[in-house]
Parts: C-alpha cells; structure tokens; sequence
C-alpha cells in the first residue's frame, strides 16, 4: 500500500479538524478554526461554512487554506497526523456533495436552511502524513487522489 493510499484512509476515518486560511483582517496572518467535514469522491475534503464566517471570508480573499487531523492521544507528538494543504472553492448547487455531507452531520440540514450557508471543497496540493516518530511521508495530489473509475 502507498503512503498516498494509507493518507485517504486515514482521512476517510475522521470527521473534523482544524481548518487554517489566511486572515484577510489581520494582514495574511493564520486564522485557525475547527470544523467538520465529509470527503467527496475524489477525496477532497467539503466543508459547510456561513457567509459570515471569517474563515469564509478569508477563503474568498485568499483560497489557500489546510486542514490537520489527528488522533488524540496523550502524546499528541507521537500519534498519527495528516495537514492536508490545498486551494479551497466555493461549490456550486452540488448534490453528491450535498447529500455525502448530510448523510454525516445531518443537523446540518438545519444550517442549509438558514441560506447562508455554502459548501466549500479543498482540492489537496500536498499533504504531510506524520505516522509517529520518524514516519514521515510529503504526498502529492496525484499520489493521493483516488484512482479514476
């Protein structure tokens, strides 16, 4: 197996991390927020954030962003972490999108409702894969991103 196929297995088994952009506010200076996401078929992370959220602002001005999930654990240095770097998009009217995220946070449909809200995809450049001590794998998009079908 490669490390571009443990990477989207890995992600594939978590929920939420911390999503960083680049502060329109504070002169480009990293702005940190948690959020949850589902992935979509090719393994990109999709976010669902308000229009009057600073990261969405932020993602407007500035599309690149990334993501970091980890495990927890009591040595946060020694467990398994993924920092997936990126460009992220505004998607349009998506329905497989719509319907992947739903069908893991379906609360959310409560935000949609609301009609600020929007679904943003981080297409990965690279991703750093941190298995432990020393197991230190950069992957690039092509390596990670799942095989066509």
């Amino acid at each position: 197996m490669t490390s571009g196929q443990d990477a989207r297995r890995y992600l594939r088994a978590h929920r939420s991390g911390v999503l960083s952009t680049l502060s329109a506010k504070l002169g480009g200076y990293p702005f940190g927020s948690i959020v949850p996401f589902a992935l979509d078929g090719d393994c990109r992370p999709v976010i669902l954030i308000s229009a009057l959220a600073e990261h969405t602002r932020n993602l407007a001005a500035d599309p690149r962003a990334s993501l970091i999930v980890h495990d927890y654990a009591d040595d946060v240095q020694a467990g398994t972490r993924l920092t997936l770097v990126g460009d992220a998009a505004r998607l349009a009217d998506d329905a497989e999108a719509r319907a992947r995220y739903l069908s893991q946070f379906s609360a959310a449909a409560d935000l949609l409702a609301l009609g600020d809200f929007s679904f943003w995809a981080i297409a990965p450049k690279r991703l750093l894969f941190i298995r432990g001590f020393g197991r230190i794998d950069w992957i690039d998009a092509a390596e990670f991103t799942p095989p066509a079908n």
